[in-house]
């Protein structure tokens, strides 16, 4: 078995690999960090649109999946970035960034409010309680299961065949997008309301109990199942 590679390894390669994909500022940044820490800093700096900076490098072929196993899992996690492992959060403060073999427990209870990139394979488990708002945002076959209970709110977009289970109560409140052949299973439950919008071959069942509310719209091949009560 390999060795890990030292950090000066690691920065050798993120900088060879990165080169070609034109992120000056977040390059510059890079070739002039001294540990981890500022490393990830600098991966964490490249401006993207629509899309978390580390996925994105990922599908750009900036990193690699292997680079970031070498990567001290500690100097991640304190950067919100999680890419091995399980771990459960309460109310976390900041950004999350969830990969490669991770499964996340994220539970969100009072005001708290929290936006979370999910992508290469990764779990998230999260509920939102009380008046908490969560974006998520997933990306390449990730797994995803989701409660909004209370007023809670949540926004949600999911591409890529990500396959998700989103469950809401009470008076809560939800937007949902998903594409490419994500598969969506929503539990509409009490008086909650959801807007539900599919593109790109998602396939989206939805069932109710209670009252609730569910706007729905299909594009581009997406299909829904009929509500059921």
């Amino acid at each position: 078995m390999a060795l890990p590679l030292t950090f000066a390894e690691v920065k050798a390669q993120v900088l060879l690999l990165s080169r070609p994909l034109g992120t000056c500022a977040a390059f510059h940044q890079a070739v002039n960090a001294g540990d981890y820490p500022a490393l990830i800093a600098a991966a964490m700096a490249v401006s993207t649109v629509d899309i978390n900076p580390l996925l994105w490098l990922l599908k750009s072929g900036g990193v690699t999946d292997a680079l970031i196993s070498d990567v001290d899992q500690t100097a991640l996690n304190a950067a919100g970035i999680y890419a091995t492992g399980s771990v459960s959060l309460l109310n976390p403060a900041g950004d999350i960034t969830i990969i490669g073999t991770a499964a996340v427990t994220v539970t969100l209870t009072g005001v708290n409010a929290v936006n979370i990139w999910v992508g290469r394979n990764a779990s998230l488990v999260l509920e939102v309680n009380d008046t908490a708002f969560a974006e998520i945002k997933t990306f390449d076959n990730s797994s995803i299961s989701i409660t909004v209970n209370d007023t809670g709110t949540l926004c949600f977009t999911a591409k890529d065949h990500t396959t998700t289970i989103i469950t809401i109560n009470d008076t809560s409140n939800s937007t949902v997008e998903v594409r490419n052949y994500t598969g969506l299973t929503l539990n509409a439950n009490g008086t909650s309301f959801a807007k539900v919008t599919g593109f790109q071959n998602a396939a989206m069942a939805i069932n109710t109990t209670g009252t609730p509310t569910i706007i729905q719209t299909a594009y581009q091949g997406a299909n829904f199942s009929i509500p059921t009560t």
